[in-house]
């Protein structure tokens, strides 16, 4: 016998089964008789994708050498009884983990560990024992949160620091630079008018020790800068006033049109919609200093590059040694102020 094609056979079965009653009753729709088996306890199963969120919180991304990095942060979607690993890798070097946090219920963790270079950290989650089931639930993929830069800063210290000497002495500085590495370049710098200017240049020993000497002229600021490499950044550190000490007693105090001044140390900070110590929230447009010391309100006369203010104090700082006065934002811009340096101050 000859049969119907392929595809009119498709249709003729249906038709015959329904015909003879098969597969469905008489007046009432067929029961749907399909089940769907899930996993048992003991099977393996592929992963299934959870939505699992990471937030990290690094402290401080340009850490000196020997200090730890701190990561503070929560991961959500990814159950009970989860470890969180801190992982590091240089530049297109391979990860490897190290610190580790169990996540508490809430989903927070907490890293404290020092990174053996600049490179970029990212927090992940250890994968649990074996992939098997357990009470009919699919195992959690391992997550990754994205990579952080780190940019380490190299260490510089101080032994000695002799800025003060008498008669035709020399001025100096002794101490070390960390990570040790033999003939990095180290400088002392003078403030002056027209910025930081070279006085003194030496090479550190195989141990990173380094010395430097120079005869200071009048009164300056004095910083040392370190050089760096591919494991740690470029240092500097603030050394001190340098000169002959009758020279640092004229330079102390000096007369203006507004009385007598004195020379500071001063830094500004755009830290804005803040509360200040002092009432209220820094705008973009407050006038004023913070000063850790002097009475909130004391009115101040500041003198920058040829540009004088008079304005209040309004919060309290900075908190970074030897700087004395902060300035918002609006104080230093009509100043010509940026970054750190020297001005002339009243009281």
């Amino acid at each position: 016998m000859r049969l119907p094609p392929p595809g009119l056979l498709a249709v003729l079965v249906p038709l015959v089964l329904v015909a003879s009653g098969c597969g469905a009753s008489s007046g009432a729709p067929a029961a749907d008789t399909t089940t769907t088996a899930g996993p048992r306890p003991g099977d393996t199963v592929a992963s299934t994708a959870y939505p699992v969120n990471f937030q990290v919180g690094l402290a401080d991304s340009s850490p000196t050498w020997g200090r730890p990095v701190e990561v503070e942060g929560r991961v959500t979607g990814v159950g009970d009884d989860r470890t969180a690993l801190l992982q590091f890798r240089r530049k297109a070097g391979r990860w490897r983990t190290i610190d580790r946090d169990a996540v508490a219920p809430d989903g927070e963790y907490a890293f404290s560990a020092r990174v053996p270079g600049t490179g970029a950290v990212r927090v992940t989650l250890a994968p649990r024992k074996g992939t098997a089931v357990q009470d009919g639930t699919a195992a959690e993929p391992e997550k990754t949160s994205p990579a952080q830069p780190v940019r380490v800063q190299a260490s510089l210290s101080f032994a000695k620091r002799d800025l003060t000497p008498d008669n035709d002495d020399q001025a100096v500085i002794s101490g070390k630079v960390k990570p040790a590495v033999a003939a990095r370049d180290v400088v002392a710098q003078a403030y002056t008018n027209a910025g930081w200017k070279d006085v003194a240049t030496t090479a550190t020993d195989g141990d990173g020790a380094y010395t430097l000497r120079w005869k200071p002229k009048g009164s300056r600021w004095v910083r040392v800068v370190a050089d760096g490499d591919h494991r740690a950044g470029k240092a500097s550190r603030l050394a001190g006033q340098a000169g002959e000490a009758g020279a640092l007693v004229a330079a102390s105090t000096q007369m203006t049109a507004t009385g007598p001044m004195r020379q500071a140390l001063a830094s500004r900070y755009d830290d804005y919609d803040l509360p200040l110590a002092c009432g209220g929230t820094l705008g973009r447009h407050e006038q004023g200093v913070a000063h850790k010391t002097l009475p909130c309100g004391t009115m101040v006369t500041i003198t920058y590059n040829g540009r004088t203010v008079r304005v209040p104090v309004i919060d309290r700082g900075p908190y970074i040694e030897p700087r004395e006065f902060d300035l918002t934002g609006a104080t230093a811009n009509t100043l010509g102020f940026e970054g750190v340096h020297m001005i002339a101050v009243s009281p």
